[in-house]
């Protein structure tokens, strides 16, 4: 057990430094290795061009409309009303200049 300052600052960085320290880390050729062995679903051409297209308004708007009345759909507490309140600002403000 420490009491002293400086004891209880040398123990947290000794623990810290421990829990975030690799001491059996894999080499990158065995990590490469093992990922290559994995059978792992890839995106295609075409389905990339549709995830890696630019938002339009329209797609901005259609996703505020589907919002569900009285529902909170992120985390930054914002409800469906008030993104359907604001939706021209948002839209024609800021939601293009965030998504592209």
């Amino acid at each position: 057990m420490c009491y002293k300052p400086g004891d209880i600052q040398h123990s947290f960085e000794r623990y810290y430094k421990e829990l975030y320290s690799q001491h059996n880390a894999a080499k990158s050729s065995v990590v490469e290795a093992f990922l290559d062995s994995l059978d792992l679903p890839s995106v295609g051409v075409e389905q990339n061009k549709l995830v890696t297209k630019k938002i339009t308004n329209l797609e901005i708007d259609s996703a505020i409309s589907r919002l569900k009345t009285s529902k909170v759909p992120g985390g930054d507490g914002f409800t469906a009303e008030w993104y359907k309140t604001f939706r021209e600002l948002l839209i024609n403000t800021y939601a293009i200049k965030v998504f592209q």
